[in-house]
């Protein structure tokens, strides 16, 4: 069974840092166009991939950094 299955983490009383919402914070804060709004097309091509690894990265750091959880969404 898995670990977390029948009570996640989440519902402990730890905070839990979530990142802000990808597809904004791409397109107004790194200047990348997304083709309709959608950050999943980043994953086609490794320089896209490297855009999502650094803005996922700065959210798992700033996690670390303080003790807390880390909620992450996906681009797709």
């Amino acid at each position: 069974m898995a670990k977390y299955r029948s009570r996640p983490p989440q519902l402990n009383s730890q905070i839990f840092l979530t990142e802000g919402g990808a597809n904004t914070g791409l397109i107004y804060h790194r200047e990348i166009e997304l083709t309709h709004f959608a950050s999943f097309v980043l994953l086609d091509n490794e320089l896209g991939q490297q855009e999502l690894r650094r803005y996922y990265s700065e959210y798992i750091e700033l996690a670390m950094e303080f003790g807390l959880g880390i909620i992450l969404d996906t681009p797709t």
